[in-house]
């Protein structure tokens, strides 16, 4: 990702590969996202309370809190970056501390 935006979170969390989700769903974690790093005002849910589409949305935020960096700390989307890099041996630091004799 070049620059952190909602969208470029979106479009990485959101790739090809991905488990389908509902567009419901995939509102919600833009939604959320776009009030966490691009800093615009909380989207309230475009459905009808209780419906499935609203239950959708809801969890999307959830996964949008979670994908989003606070405080200065990583989001999910980052520490996934992060253990590729471990299983791909491209972190020599982390892997010198590794004990040789657990299994990856």
């Amino acid at each position: 990702m070049k620059e952190l935006t909602a969208q470029a979170v979106f479009d990485e969390a959101f790739k090809p590969g991905r488990a389908p989700r509902s567009e419901a769903y995939k509102q919600g974690v833009l939604a959320s996202l776009r009030v966490r790093i691009d800093r615009l005002p909380t989207v309230p849910c475009p459905y009808v309370v209780g419906t499935a589409d609203s239950d959708a949305f809801f969890a999307g935020v959830e996964e949008g809190r979670d994908l989003s960096p606070e405080d200065g700390q990583p989001g999910l989307l980052d520490v996934y970056a992060y253990l590729d890099e471990i299983e791909q041996g491209e972190n020599s630091s982390v892997q010198e501390a590794i004990p040789k004799n657990i299994p990856r």
